[in-house]
């Protein structure tokens, strides 16, 4: 009775021991995104529970894992970020678009691995800028205004509103509307299903509905997906039979067959093609879209078809054989963000446990790893303080090229009469000017000065050159040549500045023609003729002065705007009538872009911002002007 006592007691020991390990609690960290022989869910006794809240339609394959081995981490569905009660113990989860649009005031924990993608989905090919209305199908918001930044960041944009439609619906309407069941016929004597869509979709009316349309509408359907590849939903459209992805930078015109039905006089009916011909192209303002979107991505990717296309068409269809979709496609990041924050001097939730949450945002960090893509989203977004630190001290372990753009010299002319000689070597010739000269401009040690001085009159031989070969285009007489000197800034002080020129360039350094050409056609040689075809008559640049949005941005240090290799610099959006010359007629497709104006703004943005006190001038977008905005924070 005594041993059966003691092995009844045994038993219920061994029991409690098991179920004491479904609970386990370690005091070490490990990377669990590379523990394969991990199987229990663990609970970490220096960490708090933490929620991570997404949205519903989003799905992501590393926050599965994330909670599958931890017990301190929760993922929920939450659309609204009001509805999350304690805030301080939780995490959002989301895009890094939808972040600056909507979220921006929280500071982000950590940027995720895995992406969002733009696609553009239909039931057909066809080109994205086109005479026929499209219904622009969508989710969310945010996928809209994703939508119509493709849309105007095209090269051959013309207005949004008198080609697309916009429809919002819910998920389960996806697929009946963009493949809607459609009448079939047999096998061997009429085409099947999708070519008789393709025949519906191809009768386009051009009017704008501005309505809610279903899938038998003759206008042009597409769906909007900003989801991860991991998305069911994905799977489930690619199965589709008649499944096509709308190119949005293909570069090239899109071509395609364009199938229509025709009956016979003995009752028989036909699937017939035709090549189509339209000349619409998509190609993107890679300029315009990196100001919307600066930090998005592109990438050429494969989606494979999960149909059979040999099941799909007619053999007397043309057709490739290809399951393969080649698509460019939009990447953009996914993170997560905290609502604490640990920023000295702020009285948060953060600051009054941040042991605590250090250990689980630490956690984080570790199993995400991105030290390097927080690193680069620093200039975008606000991060914690421990998620900086983090990063960089993650990133003094690896060796990397930290690449700068260099700012460029500034090149300025000045009048030769206003140099006065102070002292000559056996290398250069030493000047200085008063600085009152240039209007008191900023100028730093290493720009560049030059004078001009009109040489004589001449004939001007033009050639141009195509690989080895050199070709004679015309000549140009009385062309007026000026000699060019130029001079290097060596020292600035309260009154003077000094310059020198080496001693073989002080004479006549070369030759600078003003190079008044016809711009949109340089054969031909007369102002009048040129003028007369609507044509512009030009020059290059030499100085910055010459140039209308020279240092017209005064929010921060710079010295955007001026002459760049002969060209006017110009904002963003602007486009270009010559080398110094713009459209200033602005229009939907032709305005300047400024930060602080997005997608929803009108061309009118960056002069109400000139009118705004919060503004010094309208904050104009300049090609790469990123480094420029960063390094001026330091000045």
């Amino acid at each position: 009775m005594k041993n059966l006592l003691i092995y009844l007691l045994l038993f219920l020991i061994l029991i409690l021991l098991v179920q004491k390990r479904n609970n386990i609690i370690e005091t070490f960290q490990s990377n669990l995104r590379h523990e394969k022989m991990l199987k229990t869910r663990l609970l970490y006794q220096n960490m708090p529970l933490v929620t991570i809240y997404k949205n519903n339609d989003v799905s992501s394959i590393e926050l599965k894992n994330i909670d599958k081995y931890n017990n301190n981490i929760d993922v929920k569905n939450e659309n609204d970020i009001e509805n999350i009660e304690n805030k301080k113990n939780s995490l959002y989860y989301t895009d890094a678009y939808t972040y600056s649009k909507k979220y921006k005031n929280y500071k982000v924990l950590t940027i995720c691995s895995v992406p969002k993608q733009l696609l553009l989905v239909s039931n057909k090919e066809f080109n994205l800028i086109n005479d026929n209305t499209i219904n622009v199908h969508y989710i969310n918001d945010i996928d809209l205004e994703l939508f119509k930044i493709i849309i105007k960041c095209q090269k051959n944009y013309r207005n949004f509103d008198n080609y697309y439609n916009p429809i919002k619906i819910e998920t389960n309407e996806i697929v009946p509307i963009i493949f809607p069941q459609v009448e079939t016929f047999d096998e061997d004597e009429q085409p099947h299903n999708h070519i008789i869509q393709l025949n519906q979709l191809s009768s386009n009316t051009n009017g704008n509905t501005n309505g809610n349309t279903n899938g038998n509408s003759t206008a042009l359907n597409l769906f909007v997906y900003f989801n991860t590849t991991t998305h069911p939903l994905l799977d489930e459209l690619v199965d589709q039979k008649s499944f096509s992805l709308i190119s949005y930078d293909s570069k090239f015109k899109v071509k395609g067959t364009e199938f229509t039905k025709e009956t016979s006089s003995d009752g028989e009916t036909k699937a017939t093609g035709t090549e189509n011909t339209s000349t619409s192209y998509t190609d993107l303002d890679e300029e315009l879209l990196k100001f919307y979107i600066p930090y998005s991505k592109k990438k050429i990717q494969t989606i494979n078809r999960h149909t059979n296309d040999e099941l799909n068409m007619l053999d007397h269809v043309p057709r490739d054989d290809n399951n393969n979709i080649i698509h460019s496609t939009l990447l953009v990041d996914t993170l997560l963000f905290t609502f604490n924050d640990d920023t000295e001097n702020v009285n948060t939730f953060m600051k009054n446990d941040i042991t605590k949450f250090k250990e689980m945002y630490l956690y984080v960090l570790n199993y995400y790893n991105e030290f390097l893509k927080i690193n680069f989203y620093i200039q975008h977004f606000e991060f914690l303080k421990l998620s900086k630190e983090w990063a960089l001290e993650k990133q003094k372990h690896g060796t990397f090229m930290n690449v700068i753009e260099s700012f460029e010299s500034l090149e300025f002319k000045i009048n030769p009469k206003d140099l006065i000689a102070y002292e000559k070597t056996d290398n250069v010739v030493k000047y200085k000017f008063n600085k009152l000269k240039i209007n008191n401009i900023a100028l730093k040690v290493g720009d560049t000065l030059y004078t001009q001085e009109q040489s004589g009159i001449m004939d001007v031989i033009t050639n141009f050159i195509r690989g080895e070969q050199k070709y004679y285009v015309g000549t140009k007489k009385g062309v007026t040549t000026y000699t060019t000197k130029t001079y290097k800034v060596t020292n600035i002080d309260d009154k003077y500045v000094y310059v020198e020129i080496p001693i073989g360039e002080d004479k006549n350094q070369n030759s600078f023609e003003p190079g008044f050409i016809c711009y949109d056609d340089n054969k031909i040689e007369h102002k009048a003729e040129c003028v007369d075809k609507n044509y512009n008559w030009d020059r290059p640049c030499r100085t910055n002065t010459e140039c209308p949005y020279y240092l017209s941005n005064k929010n921060y240090q710079n010295e955007r705007g001026g002459c760049v290799k002969g060209y006017c610099e110009f904002p963003v959006g602007l486009n270009r009538k010559s080398y110094r010359e713009y459209d200033t007629n602005f229009t939907e497709t032709n305005y300047p872009r400024c930060y602080g104006c997005d997608i929803n703004d009108g061309i009118d943005c960056c002069e109400n911002q000139g009118n705004n006190p919060s503004y010094k001038s309208p904050d104009y977008k300049f090609k790469n002007d990123n480094q420029d905005r960063r390094l001026s924070k330091f000045f």
